[in-house]
Order: structure tokens, then sequence, then C-alpha cells
């Protein structure tokens, strides 16, 4: 796996040309996506107060990031989720299509709102809108209803 990093924009896992990168000046050097690179890439691209538009309605907004975790507002709750466990579902399914639904049997503890203990259903498209933010994923597709769930092509 590897990631072209391109000024605060970071594009992971394939080809020059598939990002149209075409001239030398568009191209950086290129480097592993490991721990640290991915919790930088986070931070640096969604510090606080930044707003990600979630894929079916509303909005999550980035309220605070520590060393270990980030904390962000959907609707009116407050959510925080570790840079571990985000990393763990990103690494996990690396070059891989991951949908809600896996996430949920991946990590139910943290991505399923049903699950004893609870996680919450909305760290899901939380991970996915940081993916794609960051150029980690694909975009997102589906509808995120039952037989046409959430999902995206992780590079």
């Amino acid at each position: 796996m590897t990631c072209y990093l391109l000024g605060t924009d970071a594009q992971i896992g394939a080809t020059d040309l598939e990002f149209g990168l075409t001239d030398q000046k568009q191209r950086a050097e290129i480097v592993a996506m490991n721990f640290e690179l991915f919790v930088s890439s986070i931070r640096n691209a969604a510090p606080v107060g930044f707003v990600l538009k979630n894929p079916s309605r509303g909005i999550s907004e980035i309220l605070e990031t520590t060393d270990t975790k980030i904390s962000y507002r959907r609707g009116k709750s407050k959510i925080t989720i570790s840079f571990d466990n985000l990393f763990k579902a990103y690494s996990s399914f690396q070059g891989q299509r991951v949908t809600s639904s896996d996430l949920k049997k991946f990590l139910p503890s943290i991505f399923d709102s049903q699950a004893r203990p609870a996680g919450h259903s909305c760290n899901s498209t939380f991970l996915f809108t940081l993916l794609q933010h960051i150029g980690a994923s694909g975009s997102i597709m589906g509808n995120g209803r039952k037989g046409d769930v959430f999902f995206v092509q992780i590079k």
C-alpha cells in the first residue's frame, strides 16, 4: 500500500495516472500508510470545526482531537472514537470494498448501536467520510438502507 502526499491532500494507493498526476511537480514522496500517517492525515485534513457532509443527510462537525481520539457532533450527539479503532478498521479492510454492515460485524462495540456493549452506527459513515476526505477511499456508495447499505472501496 502506498500513499501519495500532495500538500495537505493525501491520495492513497493508486498509480499516478489514476489520479491524473501527469507532471513531476504534482508528484510527491511515496510512503507507507502507517498509523502515524493515518492520524496525521486526519488531523491535518479535518481540524476542529471542520464539517464533513454525511452521505444521506446531516453533517459531522469535528469537535476535538487528542493524541488518541477524535470527537464529532452528529445531530445533537457528541460521539468519540479512538484513532486506534479507526485505523484498525482501515488497515483490516485496506484494498477491499467494505460496507457499514461489515464494520458492524468487525467491531460491533464501535460500529453497531444495537450491540452490547453498544457502539454507534454513525461511526461507520464517519469513518467513510474521513477516508474519502483524506483520499484513502473512493466515493461513498449505497443508500444507507437495508439491502443497499453504504460502502467504500478502501485504497
